[in-house]
């Protein structure tokens, strides 16, 4: 918890520092050499997928982070999307998995008319905590790799020039349980996420 509590600090001590750069360097672009920075939080809904006991259900929990822009001069821009992420799994009620993440994408966005762009591409999740509760009892576990890869796609609204609207899914490529942890077949995360963000300007 208290790696957690840093992380925060942190994220949004960086945050506010680039927001005065940000303003001090081009006002009315609000970009540092080219790129352009939001924050951005939400929802995250999520289920684990594969060496699984049954009758798993979404789990609700939330996301926090960082859009950084990368104009290349192409049809094309390169997006990185920094986030804590907070998934895992629920059954029948009684058990549940929670898994805190670094998410790192590395996007290609595509922009399309009417506010709306679409974005994919690959993701690294480094593993910050992970927490299990049968009935009322809470315990950390030590199943989950350090370091696990997925992929990333889905699509911006752009409510203005500051505030936007985000939808993605999230699914992990790789198995997320290390050797040796009891895992035969295989696991996975599909994550959907909603999220809104405000560009700063």
């Amino acid at each position: 918890m208290k790696n957690l509590t840093f992380i925060f600090v942190l994220l949004f001590t960086s945050l506010g520092f680039i927001n005065i750069h940000a303003q001090n360097t081009d006002p009315k672009n609000s970009t540092i050499k080219g790129f352009n920075f939001a924050v951005k939080g939400g929802a995250n809904f999520s289920k684990t997928l594969g060496d699984v006991q049954e009758n798993q259900s979404f789990l609700t929990d939330f996301n926090i982070g960082t859009v950084v822009k990368i104009p290349t001069g192409l049809n094309f821009n390169i997006q990185a999307e920094p986030q804590l992420s907070r998934v895992g799994s629920s059954r029948d009620g009684k058990t549940e998995s929670r898994f805190t993440f670094l998410d790192i994408p590395v996007l290609a966005q595509i922009h399309s008319s009417n506010n709306w762009s679409f974005e994919a591409g690959p993701k690294a999740a480094v593993t910050l905590s992970q927490k299990q509760r049968r009935q009322e009892n809470l315990e950390t576990v030590n199943r989950l790799k350090k370091v696990t890869l997925g992929l990333v796609g889905g699509a911006t609204y752009n409510f203005d020039s500051n505030w936007f609207g985000q939808f993605r899914i999230n699914y992990w490529l790789s198995d997320i349980i290390r050797d040796g942890a009891g895992d035969n077949e295989g696991t996975s995360i599909l994550l959907f996420q909603f999220s809104i963000g405000y560009w700063f300007n």
